[in-house]
């Protein structure tokens, strides 16, 4: 019993679906009398490479060729030989599976036997399938014999994997890289088959084989073939279950609810999916191939690569879904699934990779605030690099604006923690500074810079993560109205703080905070400081995470220490 794809396999090249270009150059070629006697045809699975070599071979030795001066023509598929080839037992026709035959032996024995005239033709054919199986070994005994072949014999190497093959074999062949079928190819063999077989089959089925079929012919009829088995008319449902596939609409629900961040229900669906006995790698499957539609839509190149191969009512759906996801949550969705399809395989638990997969997504929006903290950052310090060699050139005027921008994103920081208490009374201590010359005793003095401390550090770290680092691990001490004396824990930090960049820095950023000329004064306490900070303050100071201590550590090491 023969199945649909064997039934109605290619016999002349009119007969081929796609690969337009491939069969029209052979088709000419074969016509001029141009033979080559190695021929290379590489692709993917199932899109005809083994029929176009069959059709190849049945134009060598068709009967009408006999007639024929010059050249050769398109198999009649009536004669003879032509016969017995689509019956394989014509017996100059020898097709080897390499993937079996694959060792130095047998590329022996056929090359022996290759010297051998034909018996029933004029030309005998060597059908060599999954070439890149082949050993080292095999392909070097081969190699002398695709170079100078007998003018009777005639190679043809058919490959999944050509860039596994040797150069040197490759470049004693003609070579013809067949594609993948795409959408309009699919559908129009699916229509011929459907039509030969007068088969009943509901809208919208024909499109559900050709996305499983995923570029294969061979794939496409043995789908069709499955499903048509049934005496009766074949439903779409019937053929959703039977693929364990659901479709669009299935994916864009289960979309639907990541983008509304439902964990419960997101997670209800894959257990639900699981329970109705569907293969949760094939759902993760189509959902990713899903998402990559919605991005390519998102990057603006759904016009042109998405709305062909889809209904427009369904086209205008996912742009609506691409629409309501950010390019960066929709790459981070297709980033959890994709390795949740790697985890899919070895999970004891069938639905865990998916679950995991959708509780991080539904709490992407703390990530997504951190990336784009971590942007506006990012672009912040930019800025300020350019201000500090202004800084240091003697515009003074930059420190103000510095000032300004810190204290805004100071203000910002607090507000997206929702700490709104701490950042009024901040705001409220803000709007009350007033200049030193202004503020009384000395007293009062050391205690308005110990209560602006917070703005110096914030200012300071833009220009320099390692000053700001060294400047949590002092204390200012005392202060006369002009010089500021800081306290370090430890004789190295100090030496590097005394440094005359360091100093002038400090110095100058501490003259705009505070609104006075000041000068910085070190000295080395006896044990490392340690202040009691009351819950406010420990609320607004903001600790150096682990990035910064890293790059601070080795911008001392190495000497970069402005």
């Amino acid at each position: 019993m023969s199945n649909f794809y064997r039934k109605y396999r290619p016999q002349k090249f009119s007969e081929l679906f796609g690969q337009e270009v491939i069969k029209n150059l052979l088709f000419k070629s074969l016509q001029q009398g141009k033979l080559s006697q190695a021929y290379l045809f590489s692709g993917p699975r199932g899109v005809g490479k083994t029929a176009t070599a069959r059709i190849l071979a049945k134009s060598l030795v068709c009967q009408q060729n006999d007639e024929v001066k010059q050249g050769f023509v398109e198999p009649c598929t009536v004669c003879a030989n032509c016969l017995s080839i689509r019956e394989g037992n014509y017996l100059d026709l020898v097709e080897v599976d390499a993937a079996s035959n694959r060792g130095i032996d047998e590329i022996r024995d056929l090359r022996e036997k290759v010297r051998l005239a034909p018996t029933e033709g004029k030309y005998k054919i060597y059908i060599i399938d999954e070439a890149h199986m082949l050993t080292n070994e095999a392909f070097n005994a081969l190699l002398k014999t695709l170079e100078e072949p007998p003018l009777h014999a005639v190679f043809i190497l058919c490959t999944t994997d050509p860039q596994k093959l040797p150069s040197t074999v490759i470049s004693r062949c003609q070579r013809y890289d067949f594609k993948r079928a795409n959408r309009e190819n699919l559908m129009k063999y699916l229509r011929h088959l459907v039509n030969q077989e007068n088969l009943d089959l509901e809208e919208g089925v024909l499109d559900l084989v050709s996305q499983k079929a995923e570029g294969s012919y061979r794939d496409a009829a043995k789908l069709l073939d499955q499903i048509s088995s049934q005496n009766q008319r074949v439903a779409l449902k019937f053929v959703r279950e039977f693929f364990s596939f659901g479709g669009e609409e299935v994916y864009a629900n289960f979309v639907g609810s990541l983008t509304r961040r439902d964990t419960a229900e997101a997670v209800s669906k894959v257990n639900k999916l699981f329970e109705n006995g569907w293969d949760l790698r094939e759902f993760n499957r189509g959902l990713l191939e899903y998402l990559r539609k919605l991005l390519v839509i998102k990057a603006g190149a759904g016009e042109g690569l998405i709305k062909p191969t889809v209904a427009e009512e369904l086209y205008e759906e996912m742009s609506q879904s691409a629409t309501s996801l950010s390019k960066p949550r929709l790459i981070h969705l297709i980033t959890l699934f994709t390795q949740s399809e790697e985890s899919l395989k070895f999970t004891p638990i069938p639905q865990l990779p998916l679950e995991l997969a959708v509780v991080e997504s539904c709490i992407l929006k703390e990530d997504e605030q951190g990336v784009s903290r971590k942007t506006k950052d990012g672009q912040n310090q930019e800025k300020s690099s350019g201000k500090v060699k202004a800084l240091e050139e003697g515009q003074e005027s930059v420190v103000s604006e510095l000032k300004r921008e810190s204290e805004i994103d100071f203000r910002e920081e607090l507000l997206d923690t929702q700490e709104v208490d701490i950042c009024e009374q901040s705001l409220s201590t803000e709007e009350k500074k007033v200049p030193i010359d202004e503020a009384g005793d000395s007293g009062k003095d050391l205690a308005f810079i110990k209560q602006n401390w917070l703005t110096v550090l914030k200012t300071v770290k833009p220009h320099n993560h390692s000053l700001e680092a060294m400047l949590k691990g002092c204390e200012p001490v005392s202060f006369d109205g002009r010089i500021l004396t800081l306290r370090f824990s430890y004789r190295f930090h100090k030496e590097r703080l005394e440094s005359p960049k360091n100093t002038e820095l400090l110095e100058k950023i501490l003259s705009e905070v505070i609104s006075s000329e000041i000068k910085i004064k070190c000295s080395l306490g006896d044990k490392k400081i340690s202040r009691k900070v009351d819950r406010e303050e420990a609320d607004n100071v903001t600790a150096v995470d682990d990035k910064d201590l890293i790059k601070s550590a080795a911008d001392i090491f190495n000497g970069n220490l402005l």
